[in-house]
């Protein structure tokens, strides 16, 4: 209980309770609340270093350790998309369907980045959002058909999924192997393709 400025009894309080609320500042050597904001270097490069996990990501996605995410743990990845297909969990076939191409990010105050136009082969960005709680990548197809259907891949519907394949530079987790594999390259016909 505590008396307000009027000399009246104060007996309802709250603690907000959030995950990533504050970080430690290590150059401050203290705890200060977070932001939600990526800055841009003169490079183009985007950073994030005001909250529990700091990301750095390239000007340009289609390059090589293009996102770099530090967790509060102390963990660095290092990883770039590549790019994005279906794959059959019944008989393991990959098919790409478009791999990303030089693109810049832009800017979307105070915490996305959107590479706009980022894949061949169909209309879609990659967006970056950085939160104080964590760290979102979303892949957003423009294209009214989506990625089509694996059916036109030479795939079973049934048993295919869609995923995104990404080059890990240094992986300190496990990923499931048969979504981070090379794929076949093929065209919508289920030709094998380039």
């Amino acid at each position: 209980m505590s008396i307000d400025e009027t000399g009246g009894a104060v007996t309802n309080t709250y603690t907000e309770l959030a995950t990533g609320m504050h970080y430690y500042n290590p150059s401050t050597s203290r705890w200060e609340e977070s932001r939600e904001q990526f800055q841009i270097t003169q490079d183009g490069h985007a950073i994030a270093t005001n909250g529990p996990h700091h990301v750095i990501l390239a000007a340009n996605i289609n390059s090589g350790a293009s996102v770099d995410l530090l967790t509060p743990d102390g963990k660095r990845f290092l990883s770039n998309p590549m790019g994005l297909s279906f794959f059959d969990t019944a008989t393991g076939t990959n098919v790409l369907v478009a791999e990303v191409k030089d693109c810049i990010g832009q800017f979307i105050p105070p915490n996305v980045i959107l590479y706009d136009d980022a894949f061949t082969d169909i209309q879609g960005a990659i967006r970056y959002t950085y939160t104080k709680s964590g760290f979102e990548q979303d892949v957003l197809i423009y294209d009214s058909g989506g990625l089509g259907s694996p059916q036109n891949y030479g795939l079973n519907p049934e048993t295919t999924l869609q995923a995104g394949h990404f080059w890990l530079n240094r992986c300190v987790f496990r990923w499931p192997n048969h979504f981070w594999t090379i794929c076949r390259r093929a065209s919508p016909t289920g030709s094998k393709g380039k």
